[in-house]
């Protein structure tokens, strides 16, 4: 949900990808529920990566 857990939602090509503080439990395939002004709804993870930010924070980035 934005201002919950959702940093970020930007278009990715066809599909959305969406910035969040760390969620090691979301894997692909898995079923989603984004609550945002941009698009809300279920979606399925095509493809998620983990990073450390320059502020030592990890966030996770999400692409359905």
């Amino acid at each position: 949900e934005y201002g919950v857990n959702i940093l970020s939602l930007e278009r990715a090509g066809n599909g959305w990808e969406l910035e969040t503080v760390s969620a090691p439990f979301i894997k692909h395939s898995h079923e989603i529920t984004v609550n945002h002004s941009k698009v809300s709804g279920n979606f399925e993870v095509k493809k998620v990566v983990f990073i450390t930010n320059d502020e030592g924070f990890i966030r996770t980035y999400i692409n359905f």
